[in-house]
């Protein structure tokens, strides 16, 4: 797994090298205004691509965090769950804007026991084509107990596509980065056996936020 722990997440850089040069360009031919907007292009790419620390709370071996920052826009049980064996679970999702904080991070300790890349479209999750030709992520984490957490990542409306550092496989601690995507919806699911520990409007931090437990 690439560690991704500047202060500026890497998938920014390009954007942040050519607003920096622009800047230059504007500073010696003197243009003020082009200068100045510039200058807050750059702060907000700077923005909207940090990659501060963040400590992970000590929960007990069995909870699950939130794998994103956003607002909880629903929390239902279903009766079928993708690649889970039958059976009802929980269905939470989480909506982020370029305003929250882009990385994902790792759910529990685990194994990425399963990954489904496709690339597509960047539509507003509103349009009724948007789950079929956007690009998404399908993973998922299980734990040591065989206890499995499913990630559903829908991209929209992003000027960036969404990155992830993990291969099939590979090991990762609770709170670890794992990804980055600047804006869409992020489905959580939780096996029956779950105690959720969220509502619909609560805000989630990526990483921090106790989404739930593991019965």
């Amino acid at each position: 797994m690439r560690s991704n722990t500047f202060i500026i997440a890497r998938e920014g850089w390009k954007y942040l090298g050519a607003l920096l040069g622009l800047l230059i360009l504007c500073i010696l031919f003197d243009a003020d205004i082009l200068e100045f907007l510039t200058f807050v292009a750059l702060l907000a790419v700077a923005y909207v691509y940090r990659n501060l620390e963040r400590v992970v709370p000590y929960y007990q071996e069995s909870s699950i965090v939130a794998v994103a920052d956003g607002r909880i826009e629903g929390v239902e049980t279903i009766d079928e769950c993708p690649l889970m064996d039958g059976g009802p679970c929980y269905k939470l999702t989480i909506s982020s804007s370029c305003l929250d904080s882009s990385l994902l991070r790792a759910p529990m300790d685990s194994h990425l026991s399963y990954k489904e890349v496709r690339r597509g479209n960047r539509l507003s999750h509103t349009k009724l084509l948007a789950a079929s030709l956007n690009e998404k992520a399908l993973l998922k984490f299980t734990g040591s107990s065989e206890n499995s957490v499913v990630v559903d990542h829908l991209l929209e409306q992003s000027i960036d596509e969404l990155s992830l550092y993990l291969q099939q496989d590979n090991k990762v601690n609770q709170g670890n980065r794992y990804g980055l995507m600047l804006k869409g919806m992020h489905t959580i699911y939780l096996p029956e056996n779950s105690r959720v520990a969220i509502k619909v409007g609560d805000r989630v931090r990526a990483g921090e936020t106790l989404l739930g437990y593991f019965a």
